[in-house]
């Protein structure tokens, strides 16, 4: 037998364009079922060493068929020929489909491979970080909380920011709630594509409901063929991404020394009474020197009984042996686990697409979950080669369980504000196994004060859970009346119904003491959709003229109806249904019902043109009516048209053919509609109220009606007119992909309340008013970096956006918003700049007192300041701080925003790495300025960088303010200090899979098999304190952004998974036939 070195043999040969007949560079000759490959040159040539002579060799590049060849001896010529399913992708437009390479509009597409490679909870989350100009950021982490999308910046001030979501051809109504995700219904795995329009000569064809771009999900249907069944189950864990880092039990104890032994030694007087004082405000400034100095040396306590019951106080609670983190007392790890199951296929007449999903989310935390039912049948009937109808039923099932005080807002209203601020001392249950309550109210150990802290274990009692079932019928028929002419009907319902149960029973308190009584509330809502959609389409294409053209007509009704119902006192904790509360009729609170309708019609007509695919010109109209506006601006027009030149095929591109494959400039201009507005804002509005008749108690109320909003019939549109200027270069044949696109959006007609006469008997009255730009960059590249038997591609993505207001009405008066009106809209400004003191550090002794600027001119004449103190610049120089110094603190708008994909495969292991980042912006943590900034009064917990860094006599170079009991007046609280850098790194998703070999998977009747690690949210690198910088507590509210009120963080999710495909089995063959008949199982 032949040695194996005497089988070895060298091949050359020259890969060329079977059409072009130029070489290929940099195609990949791979020895089939091995690593040995080589690279062809820049002239096409190649030379392998093969194991044997009948060895097979697999040649490819991208935008080529690969072929697969036994090569004899020197200088063979391989052509390959274009692969015009690659190059001719199909991707959804509104209302109809163009090839990829023939759009002029700008317009990011993501396919159904690129949605499986990760596990998520929702759609929004399955695109985060890979399109460019579309940002999804947090607005409630919580179990089925919603994920924002704003596509090019924000574009209203008080009408939505949302795009509009299109699924398989229906618009869906906006739900207006931050804390859902409007899409959630959908289940990933059914997504065939998603298709994001972007500037408004894509988006002008939805007319008025479009000025923030759309978003067109198709989900997967029928293929001929044989049955083919998909099962994909998953299950992980999820934990805190980041805790924050809290004061140890010893560094607690120096906390609270440092924070009351200040605010004594330093004679606060705002805790001594006037009498008490040894020295007064308007004292020479070394006279208070000399005060605070003498007081600092005294050992003696004795007549000073409150600097006695403090030191105390220090002393017990050092000698207290408890110590509890409550970020670890209200979470857990909690468990998620998802499953579908699929099947498709069809002949020539019939062609189907089922599928069925659960998802079950535990939140981080106790108490809270989420859960998800889903079903999809997609099928389509061909009756003739010219006629076919079919119908899309997707119901789905939601359950939310959430608690009443984790969604987010300061003191009480948030779970994990607790979580940070309680002292460490504290513990769940007190010594009798009973949930424990603090305050001065209720009897305790120590006389500590701490009275302003809930329990969150309290929490835990309340049940606030929300159930949601929605149903979306789509049925279409569609006749080829000509060759080249069809007629499309559609008509697409919604229905939805939402039960929200809220119950607190009577052992949950609030702050100091239990309530004294249980409350519930029970809440029925329904929405009801219709849509109905009439396409005439016509296509054509003689010599080298192609065109594409639609009209249609659509209407839509939307009805509302809800009842809630708020109840008291109920006979027992265990029995929290509504008839089991008290009968008196003083105890039912805000029983009310609702209705209301919302109805839009549509006319629209668009033509697509194109030479030789060489020159492109698209135009499209829309005239749309809606019953939200008012009568003499009920209509808008939207026209839009678009542009293209393949510069690659004119002959002076020849010369570099080589290089650039494939290079189209683009632009395009357009005019959209915003109607996300509230109902009846154009007419008359009554609201309920009560009327007194007498005198003192004895009067009678009886109820009636008063004026709540005055019409103005000019109410219209809010509109946006986009230019878009873009290009669409391929290099190397298609090894690298660029996208480029620059954009200037002017919104105009935006609506605002413009203040109204004081004789007119109202303040204001809505009326479009106000204007704003957003213009910005967007650049994306796709490369193949290695192919063969070890394959690595990337997707970077990256784009800016820069906003500017530039009209707020006549008055041009700055817009106060935010939590404490910490964000502030200026004409000439981006939206929502945080607005506040500019923070220079602690005042360092007294000689940095007396030289600085004074606080508040309305006080005595010398600085009311102490060495610590906050010291904030005087900005209008005038040797006064006040409010007048006030300016732009920060921005929640990033310098740019990226995101980058790599995966990597070899041989059946594929390694899937996501990476999203945001360089510069700023996010204000409010959650720090009641406690840690502002107004800390020693009595709580604090994070550990501001232990480290605050003033202290010995520390007079120190960072940050000092710890002592005083109050917001002195302290300048809404300032600087609370601003930080909101850049963050984050892995987003890691994904490492093995793919079982064909010949395995075949001989247990499988067609593929795939185990999978996923790992969402690996590590976040941020200099950021809070939990997620990227947390916007007023979700897609335009005038309150970058405020972090401490919502539910996002979570680390680490999940193992299968994908199975298989095949059909033989009749009376069974998979236990299967398995026993193989040895290697």
């Amino acid at each position: 037998m032949p040695n194996e070195a005497s089988q070895k043999k060298i091949i050359t040969g020259t890969i060329t364009d079977i059409t072009t007949g130029e070489p290929i560079i940099g195609a990949n000759i791979v020895v089939k079922g091995t690593t040995i490959g080589v690279m062809s040159d820049a002239d096409g040539k190649f030379s392998i060493e093969v194991p044997a002579p009948d060895a097979e060799i697999v040649i490819s590049y991208i935008g080529y068929i690969s072929e697969t060849l036994v090569l004899k001896g020197q200088n063979n010529n391989i052509k390959l020929a274009p692969d015009i399913t690659k190059l001719d992708e199909i991707v959804v437009v509104g209302y109809g489909t163009t090839k990829k390479r023939d759009i002029s509009t700008s317009i990011a597409s993501i396919s159904s491979d690129k949605l499986s490679d990760r596990v998520v909870t929702g759609f929004n989350q399955a695109i985060a970080g890979k399109l460019p100009g579309v940002r999804v950021s947090s607005t409630n982490a919580a179990p089925g909380g919603g994920q924002s999308i704003i596509i090019r910046g924000i574009g209203s001030i008080n009408a939505s920011a949302a795009p509009l979501y299109v699924v398989d051809g229906m618009p869906l109504p906006d739900t207006y709630n931050k804390n859902e995700d409007p899409i959630n219904f959908i289940n990933t795995n059914d997504i065939e594509s998603i298709e994001v329009l972007k500037d408004a000569s894509a988006t002008a064809i939805y007319g008025a409901r479009a000025s923030n771009g759309v978003i067109l999900v198709t989900t997967k249907r029928g293929k001929k063929g044989k049955p083919t069944v998909n099962l994909t189950a998953s299950r992980g864990v999820e934990s805190m991404m980041k805790k924050m880092e809290l004061l140890s039990r010893d560094e607690f104890n120096q906390y609270l020394e440092d924070s009351r032994s200040q605010a004594y030694i330093l004679e606060d007087p705002y805790l001594w009474d006037d009498n008490r004082r040894s020295w007064s405000w308007n004292d020479p400034y070394d006279v208070r020197i000399a005060n605070w100095t003498a007081r600092n040396a005294s050992t003696n306590i004795v007549g000073d009984p409150k600097r006695q019951r403090w030191i105390t106080v220090i002393d017990e609670v050092k000698n207290n042996p408890n110590y509890v983190d409550w970020q670890d007392e209200i979470t857990r790890p909690g468990v998620i686990q998802e499953y579908q199951l699929s099947a498709n296929g069809g002949n020539e007449s019939v062609t189907y697409m089922v599928s069925g999903g659960y998802y079950d989310q535990e939140g981080l935390v106790k108490s809270s979950g989420y859960k998800r039912f889903t079903a999809r049948a997609n099928v389509d009937l061909k009756i003739n080669k010219n006629l076919k109808f079919g119908i899309n039923l997707a119901p789905s099932f939601e359950t939310f369980d959430r608690l009443d005080r984790q969604e987010g807002g300061e003191g009480s209203n948030s779970i994990f504000w607790a979580a940070i601020t309680l002292p460490p001392i504290y513990t769940p249950y007190d010594q009798n196994g009973k949930i424990s309550y603090f305050g001065t109210n209720v009897t305790s150990p120590y006389d500590y004060n701490f009275d302003s802290w809930v329990n969150p274990y309290s929490s835990f009692q309340i049940s606030d859970i929300s159930r949601k079932m929605k149903n979306i019928t789509s049925i279409y028929g569609e006749l080829t009346i000509l060759k080249g002419l069809t007629f499309r009907s559609e008509f697409h319902s919604e229905y939805s119904n939402r039960i929200w149960e809220y119950f607190m029973p009577s052992v949950v308190h609030d702050r100091a003491l239990p309530y004294s009584r249980s409350q519930g509330s029970g809440d029925r809502s329904t929405r009801t959709t219709w849509n109905t959609q009439n396409l005439l389409t016509y296509t054509n294409t003689f010599n080298k003229h192609s065109i594409t053209s639609v009209i249609g007509y659509q209407s839509e009704k939307i009805v509302n109806r809800g009842m809630v119902i708020t109840k008291y006192n109920y006979m027992v904790d265990e029995l929290s249904t509504l008839n089991f509360s008290s009968t008196l009729d003083d105890l039912i609170d805000g029983a009310k019902t609702s209705e209301y309708e919302v109805s839009m019609i549509g006319m629209f007509g668009r033509a697509m043109y194109n030479y030789n695919r060489k020159y492109y010109l698209t135009a499209s109209v829309r005239r749309d009516g809606s019953s939200k506006f008012g009568e003499e601006n009920r209509w808008g027009i939207f026209p839009s048209f678009s542009l293209a030149w393949r510069i690659s095929d004119e002959k002076f591109m020849q010369p570099l053919e080589k290089v650039i494959s494939d290079m189209k400039i683009r632009g395009g201009w357009g005019k959209v509609g915003n109607s996300g507005i509230g109902d009846y804002q154009a007419l008359n509005r009554l609201s309920l109220s009560d009327y007194s008749l007498g005198a003192g108690t004895s009067g009678t109320f009886i109820a009636g009606t008063s004026d709540a909003g005055i019409a103005y019939t000019g109410l219209g549109w809010e509109s946006t007119e986009d230019f878009d200027i873009g290009a669409d270069i391929q290099l190397f044949g298609g090894r690298i992909n660029i996208e480029y696109d620059y954009y200037i959006r002017n919104t105009t007609d935006m609506l605002f309340s413009v203040p109204l006469m004081q004789h007119s008997g109202f303040s204001s009255q809505v009326r479009n008013t106000c204007s704003m730009q957003n213009k910005g960059m967007e650049f994306r590249i796709n490369t193949q970096i290695l192919t063969g038997a070890f394959n690595w591609s990337t997707d970077l993505n990256l784009y800016y956006n820069r906003n500017k207001v530039t009209n707020l009405g006549p008055e041009k008066n700055p817009i106060y918003s935010g939590p404490g009106n910490v964000n502030r809209t200026d004409v000439d400004k981006p939206l929502a700049n945080m607005w506040g003191y500019v923070y220079l550090g602690p005042y360092r002794d007294w000689e940095d007192v007396k030289t600085s600027p004074i606080i508040n001119a309305n006080q005595a004449a010398k600085n009311r300041s102490i060495p610590g103190d906050p010291k904030c610049a005087d900005v209008n120089a005038d040797g006064i701080i006040d409010a007048n110094d006030q300016t732009t603190i920060g921005n929640a708008e990033p310098d740019f925003v990226w995101g980058i994909n790599n995966r990597f495969s070899y041989r059946n292991f594929d390694l899937n790495i996501q990476v999203n980042g945001v360089q510069g912006g700023q996010t204000m943590a409010y959650m720090f300025r009641s406690v840690v900034f502002g107004n800390n009064q020693g009595r709580s917990n604090i994070p550990k960088f501001y232990f480290d860094n605050y003033w202290r006599p010995d520390r007079p170079d120190a960072k940050y303010e000092v710890p002592t009991r005083k109050a917001y007046s002195r302290t300048v609280a809404t300032n600087s200090n609370l601003v930080y850098d909101a850049s963050f790194i984050n892995i987003s998703n890691l994904n490492f899979g093995y793919t079982l070999p064909k010949k395995w998977a075949e001989t247990i009747r499988l067609q593929n098999a795939r185990i999978y690690l996923s790992i969402s949210n690996l590590y976040m690198f941020t200099s950021y304190p809070g939990f997620n910088p990227e947390v916007n507590s007023s979700g897609l509210s335009a005038l309150s952004q970058g405020i972090d009120q401490n919502t539910y963080p996002i979570a680390r999710t680490v999940s193992l998974g299968v994908n199975i495909t298989f095949l059909i089995l033989k009749k009376y063959e069974s998979y236990m036939d299967i398995i026993r008949n193989n040895s290697f199982i």
